[in-house]
């Protein structure tokens, strides 16, 4: 059986490329465009990677949406991507260690998922 991940990114071309990557990779990915999206889909058991986009068009950013999931399921590898170095910074000290640069290397990405 397929490991299952969660794409949370608002930005559409972005959130496309991140599953089809993933997919080339043997896991079934599906992206949430918005933190409302994200938290609709996530339960406990359902995924074992989430990759959250912090900056976040909306009310509620994605390092909000990794708390949450992080609340829901504590085991549960979640990789913050940005690019604002201060903002996967910030996403450190929350306790993510596992942090994507945008835009990133397609080997960067295989990195952290494998890793």
């Amino acid at each position: 059986m397929a490991k299952r991940a969660l794409i949370v990114e608002d930005d559409t071309a972005v959130a496309r490329t991140l599953v089809r990557y993933l997919e080339l990779r043997g896991w079934t990915a599906l992206a949430a465009l918005t933190p409302e999206a994200a938290l609709r889909l996530f339960a406990p058991g359902r995924y074992e990677l989430v990759i959250c986009d912090i900056n976040l068009n909306e009310v509620k950013d994605g390092l909000a949406v990794a708390l949450e999931i992080r609340a829901q399921e504590a085991g549960i590898r979640i990789i913050m991507a940005s690019g604002l170095p201060e903002n996967l910074e910030r996403a450190r000290r929350e306790g993510f260690q596992l942090c994507l640069p945008k835009p990133f290397k397609v080997a960067e990405l295989y990195a952290l998922v494998d890793g």
